[in-house]
């Protein structure tokens, strides 16, 4: 019974030991501790590490892959040397448990022993500060999907939580169980400062207790990120009033060219249909000439017929007085004077038969060569009607 109460205080002594060279981890895997950071390096001890014992890490190499680990010789010799952290398959070889920083929760996955998350655990901010110069991702995700921010907020590490912001660190992130680093906070104080540190306005009182709670080196870097991230703010408020603004001007554009497009489009119609007017008149005008110029063609046959058919009559006329007066012949001067007379008077008027006179009497002299008597009357007045009828007409069209 005496060896069983004294093996957990033997247990806590030798854990108080470790730690005062580092940070206590526990061996999940067995490796070898050798004298330099590589791999092929001498070994330090005749066996290895087996699982359940705990060793101290303290530095790191320059690869940021080996760490200085202390582990216990004897009960009473401790000795170090360099370890990894994760076999070739990158599992974790060891596991943080420190009964000063509490449980390590998180997968034991690859991934799950990033530099900077071990930093934040162990509460080494010069580690981290290391870490953030070279460039270290600061919203890098562990094996648990969490964000070396939201383990810094879920300990309470305060002064982590300030330098990771100061190095861009996005507070909004959500975890696999969708939480943010304002989400694990456990201290309003805490939660307060993340929320100082985004667009949120903390509430003010939690806000000023805790950068009172604040060692007075970090008050200034404190102030720097609030102010940072104050004037991150306006400038995003600008930017949407700006995108705001844009959004208006391209909705009253949309809205005038959708006017112009109306407007255009009642005028192409009214064009359009003031061309079909158009189209309808000319239709209906030529249709109209069309009808005119039938009407009139009929008019001039109607009338040649009836010129012919008076003319016709007349001759008939002539030669049926003719027979019942007898033959009776006629001098040349009568003949003469009577076609000349007839033909000027019906003739005259038209301005192309302006020499009707020439023409009747050339008409007439070749229609009596060689005739005589009424013979030749109706020879003359035959041949001379028809050509100036012919003639009469043509003038008439024109």
């Amino acid at each position: 019974q005496q060896q069983q109460q004294q093996q957990p205080d033997t247990a806590a002594r030798h854990c108080a030991q470790l730690a005062e060279h580092g940070v206590v981890y526990e061996v999940k895997s067995s490796f070898f501790v050798r004298k330099t950071p590589r791999t092929t390096a001498a070994v330090i001890g005749e066996a290895a590490l087996v699982p359940g014992e705990l060793v101290a890490l303290e530095d790191w190499d320059s690869s940021r892959q080996w760490r200085k680990c202390w582990f216990a010789v004897t009960s009473m010799l401790m000795a170090f040397g360099w370890t990894k952290l994760v076999d070739e398959d990158g599992y974790p070889l060891l596991w943080p448990k420190d009964p000063r920083h509490g449980a390590y929760e998180m997968a034991r996955t690859l991934y799950s022993m990033r530099p900077l998350c071990l930093a934040v655990y162990e509460n080494n901010v010069k580690h981290l500060r290391d870490f953030l110069e070279e460039r270290h991702a600061p919203d890098a995700r562990d094996g648990g999907s969490r964000t070396a921010l939201m383990h810094a907020a879920k300990w309470g590490h305060v002064e982590c939580c300030i330098w990771l912001v100061k190095a861009r660190a996005d507070p909004h992130l959500t975890s696999g169980e969708g939480r943010s680093a304002i989400d694990f906070a456990k201290t309003a104080p805490l939660k307060a400062l993340l929320q100082a540190f985004t667009e949120e306005d903390p509430p003010h009182q939690d806000l000023h207790v805790a950068l009172a709670k604040l060692e007075p080196e970090m008050q200034p870097i404190v102030q720097e990120v609030i102010d940072f991230n104050s004037s991150l703010r306006a400038r995003r408020k600008e930017r949407e009033l700006e995108r705001t603004k844009v959004a208006q001007r391209e909705e009253q554009l949309r809205l005038t060219q959708k006017d112009t497009l109306v407007e255009a489009g009642r005028r192409a119609a009214q064009e359009e249909y003031l061309r079909q007017q158009r189209v309808k008149r000319d239709r209906e005008a030529a249709a109209s000439i069309a009808v005119a110029a039938a009407r009139l063609e009929e008019a001039q046959e109607r009338m040649m017929a009836e010129y012919q058919a008076a003319w016709d009559a007349r001759l008939q006329g002539k030669r049926e007085r003719h027979a019942l007066q007898g033959p009776r012949e006629l001098t040349a001067e009568e003949r003469r004077t009577r076609y000349f007379s007839t033909a000027a008077r019906k003739w005259s008027v038209n301005p192309e038969l302006a020499d009707a006179e020439a023409r009747v009497e050339q008409a007439w002299q070749h229609a009596n060569d060689g005739k005589y008597g009424d013979e030749a009357s109706d020879s003359g007045d035959s041949y001379c009607g028809n050509m100036f009828m012919q003639q009469g007409l043509h003038a008439e069209k024109k």
